[in-house]
C-alpha cells in the first residue's frame, strides 16, 4: 500500500511540474520491492502470471501453465531494474511508461486486464521490452 502511495505521488509531482527525478524513482523500488525467490511446491505443473517471478524463478521448469501473455508492465522493468537484473539506461523509459502505464492506462480503464492490454498494444512500449531482450511470451 505504501509503495502504491508513493508511485501516485511520483506521478502526481510529475504532472504538476512535468519533471522526473529518476534517482528517486529507483531509490522507491529499491527501497520498496525486491525479486524473492519463491519455494515452488513438487507439483508436476506450475501455473504462473507474475511474469518477475517467471523470470526470475520458473523459466527453468518444462511443465508451465502461463495465464494470458506474460509481458513485463513497467513497474516489473522498475523493479528488474532496481535489482540489477536489467541495465539502469533502461530507467527513464520505464519510469516514463509507469507514468503512462498508472497515470493514464489503470486509472481510465475498467479493471487491470483492460489496462494491461492497452499496455500490451502500444508499440512503443512492446519496442522497449524487445530491446531490453526479456521475453515477452505470447
Amino acid at each position: 500500500m505504501d509503495l502504491s502511495v508513493d508511485i501516485a505521488r511520483l506521478i502526481i509531482r510529475y504532472r504538476l511540474s512535468n519533471r522526473v527525478n529518476y534517482d528517486e524513482w529507483l531509490r522507491l523500488f529499491r527501497r520498496g520491492l525486491g525479486v524473492t525467490s519463491l519455494t515452488l511446491p513438487n507439483q508436476p505443473v506450475i501455473v504462473v502470471d507474475d511474469y518477475v517471478q517467471f523470470i526470475m524463478n520458473i523459466a527453468r521448469f518444462n511443465s508451465l501453465i502461463l495465464l494470458g501473455p506474460l509481458m513485463p508492465t513497467p513497474i516489473d522493468l522498475l523493479v528488474l531494474i532496481s535489482s540489477g537484473k536489467l541495465g539502469v539506461d533502461y530507467l527513464a523509459k520505464a519510469v516514463n511508461y509507469v507514468i503512462t502505464y498508472i497515470g493514464d492506462y489503470v486509472v481510465m480503464s475498467r479493471d487491470l486486464t483492460e489496462a494491461f492490454m492497452h499496455l500490451i498494444n502500444d508499440r512503443g512500449y512492446i519496442n522497449l521490452v524487445m530491446s531490453t531482450g526479456l521475453p515477452i511470451i505470447t
